[in-house]
């Protein structure tokens, strides 16, 4: 994975900010002039992307990892695909797996495995080929390809105009099986309406429908959902967790070490702003013109618990790294994110332990708070003491 020698502190910022809102990830490589970021040809390795405009066009590489505004991928082929944004559109996408989340997302193309998808829209295009399973989520989801495995789907509203090659599950507001669809397996839905299926549809396995309130989730099945929750959790922080190493790379290493060096003191802050924010926020509520103001800052507070949960995370993974005596903080960013990846999966299992795990995690939570405060202070006084013609723009 290659990451660029140079990006100016505005850029840094504006990533960071995407980063923190969206819970995704980035290669801060500076966008052209027209904020559009272009890529072509073959590229060798994973590609790991961000910008406000994302196109890549006539591309070959390994995994691709991107994040943008507005993300568009024509005739491409690579590896996994990770993908989050305003929209993403991929047209003729040979991929193997693609994991992506936006508010509009348009897939044309061919995945030799899986499929996982949330957003406000999905439409699986017609040229849209699927050799694995779908799981999908969102307002709207149309299906208008072919996916050879079972396909679980929870929208409000829901229609299949393509192929399914085994079982579709829904949980739908609206569904609705079009003239020429087909389901090779067994249609269950549960919906408040009953499906509108065409009668020249095909289901060969049958139909059967749940009402709201009909038979009760088995314990696999709750126990299935809450580990799937957990690892989208997990997911979205590690890609969190790439996105502040590529943009803004010191922010975390500054505040693993004052985590470090300075426990006590970054607690005590970590802890007083955890508290404090959210009470002087709900104060300036009162006031009509704090209104404003006050949603903007719980809006970053929360963006910055998100944030410090990560930091943790990357605290504790080096921990883990230093136990196994790994040397850690010089590594590429793919093993620095393996560790980070480790150092959440370990503050999960500690908060799950009754009682005393919540103390551990509100604390590991205020060091992590506390200690992204004292860097980020630290990064500021630093741009502060400089003369002021060799200043960035903030």
């Amino acid at each position: 994975m290659t990451m660029p020698a140079f990006m100016s502190r505005r850029r840094r910022a504006a990533v960071l900010a995407v980063a923190l809102i969206t819970v995704t990830f980035a290669n801060a490589a500076p966008a052209a002039d027209d904020e559009t970021l272009r890529l072509t040809g073959e590229l060798s390795g994973e590609q790991v992307v961000t910008g406000e405009s994302v196109h890549l066009q006539d591309a070959t590489l390994g995994d691709l990892f991107v994040a943008g505004g507005e993300v568009s991928a024509d005739t491409v082929t690579a590896g996994d695909v990770i993908a989050a944004g305003g929209s993403l559109r991929f047209n003729r996408l040979s991929a193997k797996d693609v994991i992506a989340a936006a508010g509009e997302i348009d897939l044309d193309g061919t995945l030799s495995e899986d499929l996982i998808a949330a957003g406000g829209r999905i439409d699986l295009r017609p040229g849209a080929q699927v050799a694995g399973y779908a799981l999908l989520a969102g307002g709207d989801v149309e299906i208008e390809g072919r996916i050879a495995g079972n396909v679980k789907v929870a929208a409000g509203r829901v229609r299949v105009l393509g192929e399914i090659g085994g079982n579709l599950d829904v949980v739908a507001g609206a569904l609705s099986i079009e003239s020429g669809a087909r389901i090779d397996g067994r249609l269950n839905y549960r919906s408040e309406e009953a499906a509108e299926i065409a009668p020249d549809a095909v289901i060969a396995g049958g139909i059967e429908r749940y009402e709201f309130g009909g038979p009760p989730l088995s314990l696999g099945a709750i126990i299935g959902i809450a580990a799937g929750i957990g690892g989208v959790v997990l997911l979205g922080l590690a890609l969190l967790g790439v996105a502040l190493h590529a943009a803004v790379p010191e922010l975390l290493v500054g505040a693993a070490a004052a985590m470090r060096t300075r426990f006590w003191a970054t607690l005590g802050l970590g802890l007083a702003l955890l508290i404090a924010t959210p009470v002087v926020a709900n104060l300036v509520l009162f006031t009509v013109i704090g209104i404003p103001l006050a949603l903007f800052a719980l809006l970053i507070y929360a963006a910055l618990l998100a944030a410090a949960i990560v930091t943790a995370g990357y605290w504790a993974g080096g921990g883990l790294a230093h136990a196994v005596g790994w040397s850690y903080g010089g590594e590429p960013l793919g093993w620095r994110m393996l560790w980070t990846l480790l150092g959440l999966v370990l503050l999960l299992l500690v908060a799950l332990v009754p009682l005393l795990g919540f103390v551990l995690a509100i604390a590991a939570l205020a060091l992590g708070f506390g200690g992204l405060a004292l860097q980020v202070w630290r990064m500021l006084a630093d741009w502060g003491r400089r003369p002021h013609a060799e200043r960035p723009l903030p």
